[in-house]
């Protein structure tokens, strides 16, 4: 019974990995007569356009490109803002942490991909840095859009000086993004990608 339960966590697993399909298993025997489950790839690889000692650049500034969206993020909560005891104007500032969050680990993961990724690595470090940074640029994008909102609905009430510069963050870190995007693409718009069954 014990087995069987195992059994069917494993088979749901591998359902839930969208990446299952790129790997083929095959029975075949070994030296010693005994039949061994060989796993091959078979889905697409993409290969960087340079070598492993700029990718290993590449990844550094990635991580250092996200660590300077974390400071201007978190810079931005510390200002204490009169907006930021509003819940219209907190939830969009909160939400960006997400996407910031999996834009770290996408970087991070991009690290230990080799130059000629299976799909897997691709997905999961470097186009999850890619949608991971749009959206938060989007979430910051609506997050400025409300604070102006706020100080024209609030103008005369609220410390207009804090407010000022907690707007200029959001404008600064859309900065920091757009420039992350253009060096995202100068470096990695020239990968190529082969197939497995071509080789």
């Amino acid at each position: 019974m014990q087995y069987g339960r195992q059994s069917d966590e494993a088979e749901a697993a591998m359902i839930k990995n969208p990446y299952q399909k790129d790997y083929q298993n095959e029975l075949k025997q070994n030296r010693h007569g005994l039949l061994v489950t060989r796993t091959s790839y078979q889905g697409d690889f993409y290969v960087l356009p340079f070598d492993e000692q700029q990718k290993r650049r590449t990844g550094i500034l990635n991580v250092i490109w996200t660590i300077a969206l974390w400071v201007i993020e978190l810079g931005m909560g510390l200002l204490n803002s009169d907006s930021s005891r509003t819940a219209w104007i907190v939830f969009p500032y909160l939400f960006v942490i997400l996407p910031l969050g999996y834009m770290l680990y996408g970087a991070v993961s991009y690290i230990g991909a080799p130059v000629r990724m299976h799909r897997a690595h691709y997905e999961t470090g470097l186009l999850r840095m890619k949608r991971s940074c749009i959206g938060a640029m989007v979430l910051t994008g609506i997050g400025a859009v409300l604070d102006l909102v706020y100080m024209v609905l609030h103008r005369g009430e609220v410390r207009m000086g804090i407010e000022c510069i907690y707007l200029i963050c959001h404008f600064l870190f859309l900065a920091v993004a757009f420039f992350f995007g253009k060096y995202y693409d100068r470096n990695y718009s020239g990968i190529l990608i082969e197939n497995a069954t071509m080789e």
